[in-house]
Protein backbone atom coordinates (compact mmCIF):
# COMPACT_ATOMS: atom_id res chain seq x y z
CA UNK A 1 0.00 0.00 0.00
CA UNK A 2 1.36 3.35 -0.58
CA UNK A 3 0.01 7.04 0.63
CA UNK A 4 -0.47 10.02 -0.25
CA UNK A 5 0.60 12.92 1.73
CA UNK A 6 1.98 12.37 5.51
CA UNK A 7 -0.26 10.67 7.76
CA UNK A 8 -1.55 11.97 11.37
CA UNK A 9 -0.24 15.78 10.27
CA UNK A 10 -1.99 18.51 8.69
CA UNK A 11 -0.24 21.39 6.46
CA UNK A 12 -0.53 22.81 3.63
CA UNK A 13 3.01 22.24 2.03
CA UNK A 14 3.33 19.93 -0.91
CA UNK A 15 3.67 16.90 1.02
CA UNK A 16 0.78 17.33 3.29
CA UNK A 17 -3.06 17.97 3.30
CA UNK A 18 -5.65 19.58 5.57
CA UNK A 19 -9.31 17.77 5.25
CA UNK A 20 -8.78 15.73 1.63
CA UNK A 21 -12.26 15.24 0.39
CA UNK A 22 -12.17 13.68 -3.02
CA UNK A 23 -9.43 11.97 -5.47
CA UNK A 24 -9.70 11.37 -9.02
CA UNK A 25 -7.12 9.71 -11.42
CA UNK A 26 -6.72 10.81 -15.17
CA UNK A 27 -6.26 8.62 -18.26
CA UNK A 28 -2.59 9.57 -17.82
CA UNK A 29 -2.55 8.03 -14.39
CA UNK A 30 -2.12 11.45 -13.02
CA UNK A 31 -3.95 11.72 -9.37
CA UNK A 32 -5.93 14.88 -8.15
CA UNK A 33 -6.60 15.63 -4.52
CA UNK A 34 -9.35 18.12 -3.41
CA UNK A 35 -7.98 19.32 -0.23
CA UNK A 36 -10.63 21.63 1.43
CA UNK A 37 -8.87 22.89 4.13
CA UNK A 38 -6.03 23.91 2.18
CA UNK A 39 -8.79 25.73 -0.75
CA UNK A 40 -7.13 23.73 -3.18
CA UNK A 41 -6.58 21.02 -5.49
CA UNK A 42 -2.92 19.63 -5.24
CA UNK A 43 -1.76 17.14 -8.59
CA UNK A 44 0.69 14.37 -8.63
CA UNK A 45 1.75 12.02 -11.71
CA UNK A 46 1.46 8.39 -11.93
CA UNK A 47 4.31 7.72 -9.49
CA UNK A 48 2.58 10.06 -6.46
CA UNK A 49 5.86 12.86 -7.17
CA UNK A 50 3.90 16.41 -6.67
CA UNK A 51 3.53 17.78 -10.04
CA UNK A 52 1.42 21.25 -9.00
CA UNK A 53 -1.69 22.94 -7.39
CA UNK A 54 -4.55 24.23 -8.73
CA UNK A 55 -5.67 27.47 -6.91
CA UNK A 56 -3.21 29.12 -4.23
CA UNK A 57 -3.16 27.41 -0.84
CA UNK A 58 -5.03 29.45 1.61
CA UNK A 59 -6.49 31.79 -0.36
CA UNK A 60 -10.64 31.66 -0.26
CA UNK A 61 -11.46 32.83 -3.92
CA UNK A 62 -10.23 33.79 -7.35
CA UNK A 63 -10.68 32.75 -10.93
CA UNK A 64 -8.87 29.76 -10.27
CA UNK A 65 -8.91 29.19 -6.60
CA UNK A 66 -11.28 26.81 -5.35
CA UNK A 67 -12.79 27.97 -1.74
CA UNK A 68 -13.85 24.81 -0.23
CA UNK A 69 -12.94 22.14 -3.06
CA UNK A 70 -15.21 18.90 -2.70
CA UNK A 71 -15.92 16.44 -5.43
CA UNK A 72 -13.99 15.84 -8.19
CA UNK A 73 -14.69 14.06 -11.57
CA UNK A 74 -12.68 13.68 -15.10
CA UNK A 75 -14.29 13.26 -18.26
CA UNK A 76 -13.19 11.24 -21.39
CA UNK A 77 -11.13 14.42 -22.49
CA UNK A 78 -9.62 14.31 -19.00
CA UNK A 79 -10.75 17.82 -17.88
CA UNK A 80 -11.07 18.27 -14.28
CA UNK A 81 -14.53 19.14 -12.92
CA UNK A 82 -13.89 20.52 -8.76
CA UNK A 83 -17.11 21.26 -6.99
CA UNK A 84 -16.15 24.14 -5.48
CA UNK A 85 -18.38 24.74 -2.35
CA UNK A 86 -17.47 27.72 -0.99
CA UNK A 87 -17.84 29.93 -4.10
CA UNK A 88 -20.96 27.98 -5.34
CA UNK A 89 -20.06 26.67 -8.71
CA UNK A 90 -17.74 24.13 -10.48
CA UNK A 91 -14.85 24.58 -12.35
CA UNK A 92 -13.48 23.19 -15.30
CA UNK A 93 -9.79 22.48 -16.27
CA UNK A 94 -8.28 21.23 -19.27
CA UNK A 95 -5.59 18.08 -18.73
CA UNK A 96 -2.43 20.72 -18.41
CA UNK A 97 -4.14 22.27 -15.36
CA UNK A 98 -5.57 25.37 -17.62
CA UNK A 99 -8.64 27.08 -16.46
CA UNK A 100 -11.69 26.37 -18.80
CA UNK A 101 -14.76 27.50 -17.98
CA UNK A 102 -16.89 28.08 -14.90
CA UNK A 103 -20.84 26.42 -14.00
CA UNK A 104 -22.90 28.25 -11.72
CA UNK A 105 -20.97 30.77 -9.25
CA UNK A 106 -24.21 32.57 -8.06
CA UNK A 107 -25.49 31.50 -4.64
CA UNK A 108 -29.42 30.83 -4.69
CA UNK A 109 -32.21 28.37 -4.99
CA UNK A 110 -33.47 29.04 -8.78
CA UNK A 111 -32.22 26.80 -11.51
CA UNK A 112 -28.53 27.46 -12.32
CA UNK A 113 -27.52 28.65 -9.07
CA UNK A 114 -26.04 26.34 -6.73
CA UNK A 115 -25.69 26.44 -2.91
CA UNK A 116 -22.38 24.76 -1.46
CA UNK A 117 -22.29 21.99 -4.57
CA UNK A 118 -20.50 18.50 -3.21
CA UNK A 119 -20.00 16.43 -6.44
CA UNK A 120 -20.31 16.17 -9.80
CA UNK A 121 -20.27 13.96 -12.43
CA UNK A 122 -20.41 14.02 -16.11
CA UNK A 123 -21.98 11.65 -18.94
CA UNK A 124 -21.05 10.33 -21.89
CA UNK A 125 -22.82 12.98 -23.96
CA UNK A 126 -21.48 15.77 -21.80
CA UNK A 127 -24.11 16.65 -19.49
CA UNK A 128 -22.85 17.84 -16.10
CA UNK A 129 -24.63 16.79 -13.15
CA UNK A 130 -24.26 18.55 -9.78
CA UNK A 131 -24.88 17.54 -6.38
CA UNK A 132 -26.80 20.81 -5.05
CA UNK A 133 -26.03 19.89 -1.39
CA UNK A 134 -27.66 23.43 0.10
CA UNK A 135 -30.22 23.03 -2.14
CA UNK A 136 -31.06 19.09 -1.39
CA UNK A 137 -31.36 18.82 -5.17
CA UNK A 138 -29.50 17.92 -8.11
CA UNK A 139 -28.62 19.47 -10.92
CA UNK A 140 -28.19 18.75 -14.76
CA UNK A 141 -26.36 21.05 -16.91
CA UNK A 142 -25.84 20.82 -20.65
CA UNK A 143 -23.47 21.85 -22.73
CA UNK A 144 -23.79 25.65 -23.77
CA UNK A 145 -27.08 26.67 -22.56
CA UNK A 146 -27.43 29.02 -19.34
CA UNK A 147 -25.21 28.39 -16.37
CA UNK A 148 -21.92 27.40 -18.17
CA UNK A 149 -19.78 30.90 -18.23
CA UNK A 150 -16.45 31.43 -19.78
Amino acid sequence: MATLGIAWESGSDDAHFNWPQDVAVDGFGTIYVSDQGNNRVQVFDSSRAYVHTLGVTGEWAGLCTPGSPNGLFIDSANRLYVADGGNDRVQVFDANGDYLTTIGGRWGRSNGELRNPQGVAVDEAGNVFIADWGNHRIQKFARRVPGWSR
